[in-house]
């Protein structure tokens, strides 16, 4: 029991740092005017690699999907891997209100705190084929740096490594990956219509040669990922 406690732990705080760190970067880029993906993409892989570090030597996860590996190749049991992810989502969720607490309303809702939203020019299946390639390239450099072990004594900097080049990647398109995010942290208490054309940082910067807008579209993500041991 006192090991699931420090389990619990680890991957609580770990992800409340991850979301509340990555939704900030957001949401103060917006604030400044800036379009978020660079900050979103710099600010999360930063924050993994360093919560991954300090947390790797008790569990290091972060991310649901890489709990659920760690169970089907059966490196963890099933119930503490069940720990794992209700930490992870508990975690996301006390950084929704903890972003909604110290950022103007306004922001908040502008951005959906820092939330994933699939854009509106990709449907469904394309957001979910970009989702598993993120995910499966995080989850690869996991077990090949954290797992293996002959791989390199890097701790999780090279976990925040595919983290940054994914939210660089898809992060216009689905916002990249971690699942916990995805759950909590953008439906947390914040307005707006839930559809796929209120999308994140989105600025309208003129018309194209074929008069449609021209957008920015900016999500986050990890941990996920699902995105991410991390993200």
């Amino acid at each position: 029991m006192r090991d699931s406690w420090r389990h619990f732990v680890a991957e609580f705080i770990g992800i409340l740092a991850f979301v509340f760190v990555g939704g900030a970067s957001i949401m103060s880029a917006t604030m400044s005017n800036l379009n978020p993906l660079l900050p979103a993409a710099i600010a999360h892989g930063l924050i993994l690699g360093i919560m991954v570090t300090a947390t790797m030597r008790i569990s290091g996860h972060l991310n649901p999907a890489v709990t659920i590996g760690f169970m089907v190749t059966k490196r963890i049991e099933p119930m503490m891997g069940v720990v794992h992810i209700i930490a992870q989502l508990l975690g996301a969720a006390i950084a929704a209100y903890a972003l909604k607490a110290v950022f103007p309303v306004g922001v908040a809702e502008a951005t959906r705190l820092g939330g994933q939203v699939v854009s509106g020019d990709i449907n469904t299946m394309q957001a979910i084929l970009c989702e598993a390639i993120a995910t499966f390239f995080l989850v690869f450099v996991v077990f090949g740096t954290a797992v293996d072990p002959h791989a390199p004594k890097v701790g999780g900097f090279a976990i925040g490594l595919p983290v940054t080049a994914d939210i660089l990647a898809i992060g216009s398109r689905t916002g990249a990956s971690d699942e916990s995010r995805a759950l909590v942290r953008a439906r947390r208490g914040v307005g707006g219509d839930g559809g796929t054309d209120r999308v994140l940082g989105r600025a309208d910067s003129g018309r194209d040669r074929g008069g449609a807008t021209v957008r920015r579209i900016v999500s986050a993500s990890w941990e996920g990922a699902g995105g991410t041991c991390g993200g």
